[in-house]
């Protein structure tokens, strides 16, 4: 829901912007870059920006929604950006449901699901535990190792490989 927010709020934002002016909120990827150093940028930034976000109890979530609503903000923009001329709830149905983002989408759930599950756990023996900090420990190392594959897959998806 928060992702098409910013989808909308993107084409209307882009849609009062001067032609020349697109391409100024768009992230651009250099022409010399390599896979490997696209995906450890986009490894860093959806670690930094998304999946730390989601694991971190309570203060965690406002942030994660503000990540999600600017990722449909950029995506609203190049809608527009791409003179398409597709629906562009079309456009927003085939983008999020491409493997590359549902798995990206599905990482950030599970990071909310143990986190939401952390806290009822703490609610519930009202305290926290060492195995429960264990347990939510290996579930965020194998979604950083989780991340990293989907950050491997959308970079060689943008260079034009895999």
């Amino acid at each position: 829901m928060t992702l098409y927010a910013g989808y909308s709020y993107g084409i209307s934002q882009a849609a009062s912007l001067p032609p020349g002016e697109l391409s100024r909120h768009l992230p651009q990827v250099p022409a010399n870059v390599t896979a490997r150093e696209l995906a450890a940028s986009i490894f860093l930034n959806n670690l930094v920006h998304g999946l730390f976000p989601s694991l971190v109890p309570f203060i965690g979530l406002p942030f994660v929604f503000f990540v999600f609503f600017n990722t449909g903000r950029i995506a609203g923009i190049s809608y527009v950006a791409s003179n398409s001329t597709l629906p562009p709830d079309y456009v927003f149905l085939a983008w999020v449901t491409t493997p590359v983002v549902l798995f990206e989408l599905a990482i950030y759930a599970l990071a909310i699901a143990a986190q939401l599950w952390l806290i009822g756990t703490a609610k519930e023996k009202g305290r926290v535990e060492w195995e429960d900090l264990k347990w939510y420990g290996l579930m965020g190392l194998l979604l950083v190792v989780l991340l990293a594959l989907q950050a491997w897959w959308e970079a060689n998806l943008i260079l034009g490989g895999a």
